[in-house]
């Protein structure tokens, strides 16, 4: 039999355990707890689970709304997710907190994290996903933080909801302010996931591309791609290819930027000016970084007019420094144009 050590085996667990079991405190301090199984933590859950029905069958109820709401929650919202009057709610939190389910009820907190857990996971996958959105919308009307609300969203399965989306996407705008990229690309992903209507998709693709290029991830030129796949209009088109040629900047592979770019004016044509320069902008900048494309820079100077036989040196900082993470390290070969 598998075995955990004292160490790992905290005393609460232990308690629960010897509770279920139903061996008194007498005989309890005459356990080894280095003996106590492993599978014994599933029996502390169905021990918790079975006290609450036993004094009361709606205790379970508002423990299950506590659990989902998490650290700090407060009783009133509880109540409101367990369908309970707040006298209700409050008697119920005090019978909870004497049968050692919870530590204290104002605010209420569970007597330890397993417990909380094995609370929650009582609920079936319907009813945990009603109780997490019912948890998001009662934040939201409370004017609760974006990430507050979006924490519970990140929990129910997709079902294709707009009021979702755009929490998700609020929380996203927060973490990009704060400096979180990381998280605000995982919240845009969960936000295409739900998925969005298919005239939003595009637009949702591409800000969670920025995203991931903030945070360092190769996946943002998957997203890139995916939208530049949807789009029929032929500037966003070239828009989405600069961005594809900055993503592959801020990975350093120059090569691609400037074949990327290349395929967008071809496409573009004579149909804007302005998006057409700056797209031969990011090709002189992407192509001075590796002498395999350094042909390709001087065809653009000279249907300028620029010079191109001196020799010229890339102070630009690319566009991973531009955003202030490194997704590698990389020292670019500047090349003369002769």
């Amino acid at each position: 039999m598998k075995t955990r050590s004292a160490r790992s085996f905290a005393p609460l667990y232990a308690t629960e355990l010897l509770r279920t079991l139903n061996v008194d405190r007498e005989h309890s301090a005459k356990i080894d707890h280095t003996e106590l199984p492993v599978g014994g933590l599933e029996s502390i859950g169905r021990g918790v689970i079975v006290r609450m029905r036993r004094v009361d069958a709606a205790a379970l109820r508002l423990a299950q709304a506590l659990a989902v709401l998490g650290y700090g929650c407060e009783l009133r919202r509880a109540a409101a997710i367990a369908g309970l009057e707040m006298s209700d709610a409050t008697r119920l939190a005090t019978l909870l907190v004497r049968v050692e389910v919870l530590a204290g009820d104002d605010p209420p907190r569970f007597i330890h994290p397993v417990v909380r857990d094995a609370v929650e996971m009582s609920l079936s996958g319907d009813a945990r996903d009603a109780a997490h959105r019912s948890a998001a919308r009662l934040l939201y009307a409370d004017r609760a933080s974006a990430g507050q609300i979006a924490a519970h969203l990140a929990f129910v399965r997709p079902a294709g909801d707009e009021w979702v989306i755009a929490r998700l996407d609020e929380a996203a705008e927060e973490a990009i302010e704060i400096g979180a990229p990381k998280v605000a690309a995982g919240l845009l992903n969960r936000a295409l996931a739900e998925p969005p209507p298919e005239l939003q998709r595009i637009d949702l693709l591409r800000r969670t591309a920025r995203a991931e290029v903030s945070a360092g991830r190769e996946t943002a030129l998957v997203h890139l791609e995916e939208a530049l796949r949807l789009s029929p209009d032929p500037k966003e088109r070239a828009e989405i290819t600069l961005e594809i040629a900055e993503a592959y900047a801020a990975l350093f592979r120059w090569v691609e930027a400037v074949d990327a770019i290349e395929r967008g004016l071809a496409e573009l044509g004579d149909a804007d000016q302005v998006l057409a320069a700056r797209l031969e902008g990011e090709l002189v900048i992407s192509g001075l970084h590796d002498a395999r494309r350094a042909s390709r820079v001087k065809q653009v100077l000279e249907r300028h007019g620029a010079p191109s036989s001196a020799p010229i040196r890339c102070n630009r900082r690319s566009p991973v420094q531009r955003n202030g993470s490194r997704i590698g390290t990389h020292t670019p070969h500047c090349c003369g144009l002769s």
